[in-house]
């Protein structure tokens, strides 16, 4: 049977508690979805098990490559969870392959996996485990609980989808490698959003940067902050987060040329980097930054850090400025990226570009997707 000339169905399990509404209410929907559209133009239908209620039905109607299972009884969704296989039980007896939007949530699709014998993909973004040790320091019984919880779904899964190699060699490190078979495909861009170049063409006194991301801890921006002081320099800030009223506040304090402008869609952003010098990521660490790879296939001149997640991405002097995460660090990259030309900081920006469009457009990262989706498929049927 040659499945790549076929056409199958994935149901896609959303991050435990997760939805449409909440991928909409974040302005990150149709990023999240882009993969998908691309999915459907080959075959490939998606069936999104969301934790949402009947709102999920009108948002998904948007979305004609889509169908969404969601909370139609209005149950707690911890209940909901637990009777899920039994709710959507005609709808995912179809579907040919299960796979989760990111690990946590795996107890849910591995239950179903099991229940209606299918081949289950679990994919990580992010690593949950990591995540949770620096929120919780290691040790705690959350970063415990996160190590089992991560090592118990990774063995079980007929494959394991990861964003970077980094994260494969780290689980590796945790659990040795009795765990299902593990691929990589990385975050994606959409060309159609991101494909019209940057173009310097402002004219103003002040440096102006441009963050786009999330307003937590992980992101730095205190230091990021702090270290433009007395610096001629502005900054947008698009996002929200835990730290937002914080950095609202240290932002008055530090009399900084700063505007919040709350989370806005993919085009909305691509306005504010346009009028934009540079764009300005300081974070502490990433998995496989989504952020970064976009302003990098704008092509837009990038000041960054060197952290974990990050460094694979950019390369110093080269395809970005890059420095450390301190405050002094920080200032002495704002200071560079200021002194250098224009023609200099373009160049940054067209080699980052190259790089983003080559290894990240959708298409090449379906198609990845896909093969690994087809592949899991065909073996599974075989041992059945």
């Amino acid at each position: 049977m040659n499945l790549s000339s076929e056409s199958i169905s994935i149901g896609l399990f959303m991050t435990f508690g997760g939805s449409l509404k909440t991928w909409k209410e974040a302005s990150i929907i149709d990023r999240e979805l882009a993969l998908y559209k691309e999915h459907a133009k080959n075959g490939v239908r998606t069936t999104i098990i969301s934790y949402g209620g009947p709102e999920e039905v009108e948002i998904a109607a948007e979305y004609d490559f889509i169908e969404v299972l969601f909370n139609q009884t209005g149950l707690h969704y911890r209940l909901y969870a637990l009777l899920l296989p039994l709710i959507h039980r005609n709808k995912l007896s179809q579907l040919d392959f299960f796979k989760t939007n990111q690990l946590y949530g795996a107890h849910i699709a591995s239950r179903c996996a099991f229940f209606f014998s299918k081949p289950l993909g679990i994919r990580q973004g992010y690593s949950h485990f990591e995540n949770r040790t620096r929120e919780s320091g290691e040790g705690s019984s959350t970063s415990i609980a996160a190590l089992k919880y991560e090592k118990k779904y990774l063995s079980c899964s007929h494959c394991n989808i990861f964003t970077t190699q980094e994260m494969v060699n780290n689980v590796y490190q945790r659990h040795g490698s009795n765990l299902g078979e593990n691929f990589i495909v990385p975050n994606f861009i959409d060309p159609l959003i991101w494909s019209l170049p940057y173009c310097q063409n402002t004219v103003s006194d002040l440096f102006h940067f441009v963050y786009f991301g999330r307003l937590s801890p992980e992101k730095n921006l205190k230091n990021l902050f702090y270290a433009c002081q007395d610096l001629s320099v502005k900054i947008t800030i698009i996002g929200d987060g835990p730290q937002k009223s914080e950095l609202e506040e240290l932002s008055r304090n530090l009399r900084l040329d700063i505007s919040f402008k709350g989370k806005c869609s993919q085009p909305e952003i691509v306005q504010f980097l346009t009028k934009a010098d540079g764009f300005v990521f300081p974070s502490l660490y990433e998995g496989h930054p989504k952020a970064l790879i976009e302003a990098m296939a704008f092509g837009i001149p990038i000041l960054t850090t060197n952290s974990p997640g990050i460094m694979n991405e950019v390369s110093d002097g080269v395809s970005a400025i890059v420095v450390g995460q301190s405050i002094e660090a920080l200032r002495q990259g704002v200071q560079k990226m200021i002194s250098m030309s224009t023609d200099e900081r373009m160049m940054l920006g067209i080699n980052a570009r190259n790089k983003s469009l080559k290894k990240y457009a959708v298409s090449e990262v379906a198609a990845r997707e896909r093969e690994i989706i087809y592949q899991t498929v065909r073996h599974y049927r075989k041992q059945g």
